[in-house]
């Protein structure tokens, strides 16, 4: 990726140190969106990361990001209020096909503020996962479907049972 800095006409060219930068630091302002597309692309995980971190991307950048590989990457862009307007049963898939146990308990406490996707769906994929820090999320997540938290009543692991028990009071 070519980037230049032009100030009164005099040119550079900017590396990717700066890059990254400057991209931390660009106007989160809807006239960027097309820089913060293409910025999107990069080659490095960095850049992605902080255009991940914009509230006005749009929803072509979202989805982009959304397919992206990086577990960091993924992790911001899920908690993007564009993206959580996108995300549907496929693209979940997808991102917990890819994710690691951190970016699946982010998902365990914000599940309900995805639109397209019940909280009883996704906490139901989640808890199928069998891994007890990310049920333990969701037990800890007051916002957990009460029949969920209520069948956690039951769970094996006595820290998932407090935290369920807390959660429904």
């Amino acid at each position: 990726m070519e980037a230049k800095l032009i100030v009164n006409g005099h040119e550079i060219s900017v590396g990717i140190e700066l890059l990254g930068r400057i991209v931390s630091d660009l106007a989160d302002y809807e006239e960027n969106q097309e820089i913060f597309h293409i910025l999107a692309q990069s080659a490095s995980a960095n850049i992605r990361q902080e255009i991940a971190y914009k509230d006005n991307i749009s929803e072509e950048t979202a989805m982009l990001l959304l397919n992206d590989k990086d577990i960091t990457v993924l992790e911001r862009i899920i908690n993007n209020n564009v993206a959580k307007e996108l995300i549907d049963d496929d693209i979940l898939n997808n991102i917990m096909e890819n994710a690691n146990e951190e970016l699946l308990k982010e998902i365990a406490s914000n599940f309900d503020s995805f639109e397209n996707i019940s909280a009883d769906k996704i906490a139901n994929k989640l808890i199928e996962l069998e891994n007890p820090y990310v049920t333990l999320s969701i037990a800890e997540n007051y916002s957990s479907p009460k029949k969920i938290l209520k069948s956690l009543l039951k769970h094996s692991d006595p820290d998932i049972v407090r935290a369920a028990k807390s959660s429904l009071e």
